[in-house]
C-alpha cells in the first residue's frame, strides 16, 4: 500500500508541473553592426571679415572637435606670401588663425575646407578686406 501511494503521489506531481508549464518565446533585437564612425561635419565661416587698422585680421569658424582643416587663398597677397594653412580644430570645433592682409592689396577670398570623410570635403570662402582705419593708414602712409 505504502508502494501505491508513493507512485500516486509521483503521477500526481508529474502531471501537476505540465500542466502549469507554459512555453516561453523569447524575442531578441538585431541592431545593425554597421555605425557610421566618422561625425557628419558641418562649418560655420563668417563670410565676410575686415581687418584691424594695422592690416591684420582673424579667420575664425566653427567645427566638429578635433577636424582637419586647411585654410588657403591664392588670389589673395598676404604679408607671408600665399596663405595655406593646415590645422586641426580645437577640443570645442573652433578654428583660429591670425594673417596680416598686405597694403599692396585691396582685398580677396580665403577657402576654408574642412574634411568629412576619405573623398568628400565641406569647402567654404570668406572675403577679407581692409577696414575703413586700415585704408586711410594705407592712404596717409603713400601721402594720398
Amino acid at each position: 500500500m505504502v508502494i501505491l501511494c508513493a507512485l500516486s503521489l509521483s503521477a500526481c506531481s508529474k502531471n501537476k508541473d505540465t500542466a502549469k508549464t507554459k512555453a516561453s518565446t523569447t524575442q531578441s533585437t538585431i541592431q545593425s553592426t554597421e555605425q557610421n564612425t566618422e561625425p557628419e561635419r558641418t562649418l560655420t565661416v563668417d563670410e565676410n571679415v575686415t581687418t584691424n587698422n594695422l592690416g591684420f585680421f582673424n579667420v575664425e569658424e566653427q567645427t566638429e572637435p578635433n577636424s582637419e582643416y586647411t585654410v588657403e587663398a591664392s588670389n589673395i597677397i598676404s604679408d607671408y606670401g600665399t596663405i595655406h594653412k593646415v590645422g586641426t580644430s580645437d577640443d570645442y570645433g573652433g578654428i583660429l588663425e591670425g594673417f596680416r592682409l598686405s597694403d599692396d592689396v585691396i582685398g580677396g577670398t580665403i577657402y576654408i575646407t574642412v574634411n568629412n570623410g576619405t573623398d568628400k570635403e565641406i569647402k567654404k570662402e570668406v572675403t577679407v578686406s581692409h577696414s575703413y582705419e586700415s585704408y586711410m593708414r594705407i592712404k596717409s602712409e603713400k601721402g594720398e
